[in-house]
């Protein structure tokens, strides 16, 4: 049922006129019991599209109702019932019908049609959907592991069973994507295959410009986005993945920009609102960053401070709290014991001047020669030792060490985007990276698509950052 309402909801993005929200604001508007009626309104929502759905047998039954807001009446109601095989018709039924309820002048077929026409996928569309259901389960649930499984085992049968479902093997394009170049081979594969079914199919496109982001493929990768984005402006995915984009080739306040407008269709997201914080660290927006940090781990109590803990600690100091700032460095990097962690914090101190910088080069260069070579893990808790070796000579050093470790992570956003933060400045002007831009060819990408914010042209074939 969960599944099959976020692809009405991905169709009714395509609907021209109307404004949809995004899945994570659609879930906390169903959860929010007595309450929603007050929250829709808040979120300037104007209905609410509710249902239910039945499966006996082969046979399946959707009931909906769109109810108003801010009086909480039903202004439309209907049954859809047939044989699961005829799903998708039925979907589609459901849809311009609810379309002409809400707003009889639309035109209720999708401007970029259907992700699915009917008789498309009919033999696998309900185990796609099972399959997807699946894939939704949160990583901390107990089973959580063993349900994405059988859900990546169910997308791949229905690849097998019906090579010509479009939205399958998009769901299978997702599943093999990943930050090593034998997932991106296979993901490119997938989400080829989806767009030839398809040309409107939103991961599928964001998965293609990932991967020409990693090939230094930079005006393909844009064009990907923003197709992306174009079929479906509430993907959280194809946004935020842009925004990285952006903030990866230093348009810092253009990805700012963008996910500030993907927050108005969607902002019960975690995920957006610590996107919205990271670019509004490296904008330099420090009370952003720090209103932003609130609302995600308002939004996921428990689950978001120890991904967002040091861009609100950072930010602290940006603004001269420094006593509060310190704390959370503290209170955080107690929670490793790791050797790095007491060079860390005396590192922190001395930037902020508050402690010596003896010992410290001697320090990161021992903890470098023991992780050098090894794959980082960027979920480790509280931070990689890797951003550790960064950040700090970044802020103390002379930029060589930054350089060594960015280079060394063969990830092409990674290493841009640590180029490119505010304290970066040691880094921007060392002879390494301004052979990476030209090399790279984002220096031809930002002549054609804007320049950095930190970086100006000199010349014809030169450029200085800041």
């Amino acid at each position: 049922g969960e599944a099959l309402a976020e692809e009405l909801r991905e169709e009714l993005t395509r609907t021209a006129g109307l404004k949809v929200m995004g899945p994570k604001t659609s879930e906390l508007l169903l959860a929010a019991g007595d309450s929603r009626t007050e929250l829709a309104a808040e979120m300037d929502v104007t209905a609410l599209l509710q249902g239910t759905v039945r499966v006996e047998g082969d046979a399946l039954t959707m009931d909906a109702r769109i109810i108003n807001v801010p009086d909480g009446q039903p202004i439309w109601q209907a049954s859809f019932a047939g044989p699961l095989s005829d799903l998708i018709r039925l979907q589609q039924d459901l849809l311009r019908s609810a379309v002409g309820a809400v707003s009889p002048r639309l035109d209720p077929d999708p401007v970029n049609g259907p992700r699915a026409e009917a008789g498309e996928c009919s033999g696998v569309y309900e185990q796609f959907l099972r399959g997807k259901q699946l894939l939704a389960t949160p990583y901390r649930s107990p089973d959580g592991q063993q349900k994405r499984a059988r859900g990546e085992e169910l997308i791949r049968e229905a690849t097998e069973r019906d090579p010509d479902c479009a939205v399958a093997w998009e769901a299978l394009a997702h599943i093999e994507f990943g930050y090593e170049l034998a997932g991106f081979a296979k993901a490119g594969v997938a989400a080829r295959r989806a767009l030839a079914l398809n040309d409107k199919l939103p991961v599928a496109w964001a998965i293609l410009g990932e991967i020409a982001e990693q090939e230094r493929r930079w005006s393909d990768a844009e064009e990907y986005f923003l197709r992306a984005i174009s079929a479906d402006p509430t993907s959280i995915l194809a946004n935020g993945w842009y925004a990285e984009s952006l903030m990866a080739r230093g348009r810092v306040r253009e990805g700012l920009r963008h996910l500030l407008e993907a927050l108005e269709r969607e902002p019960a997201s975690s995920v957006l609102h610590w996107r919205v914080m990271l670019n509004a660290l490296y904008a330099r927006e420090w009370e952003l960053v720090l209103k932003h940090g609130r609302l995600a781990d308002e939004l996921r109590p428990g689950g978001s401070m120890e991904y967002v803990w040091f861009e609100q600690a950072y930010a602290l100091l940006k603004l001269g709290e420094r006593e509060a700032g310190l704390a959370m460095f503290d209170e955080w990097l107690a929670k490793s014991d790791e050797d790095w962690v007491e060079w860390y914090s005396q590192c922190v101190r001395a930037w902020v001047g508050d402690g010596p910088r003896e010992g410290l080069p001697e320090a990161m260069a021992g903890t470098w020669a023991q992780i050098k070579g090894r794959k980082p893990d960027p979920w480790v808790v509280p931070m990689p030792a890797e951003a550790a070796l960064i950040t700090c000579d970044m802020w103390v050093g002379n930029g060589d060490l930054a350089v060594d470790v960015l280079l060394s992570v063969d990830v092409t956003e990674l290493n841009f985007i640590m180029f490119l933060w505010p304290d970066g400045s040691q880094a921007r002007q060392h002879p390494r990276f301004r052979a990476l831009v030209k090399e790279s060819g984002l220096l031809d990408y930002w002549r054609q698509w804007g320049w950095a914010d930190l970086c100006e042209p000199v010349g014809a074939d030169d450029f200085q950052c800041q």
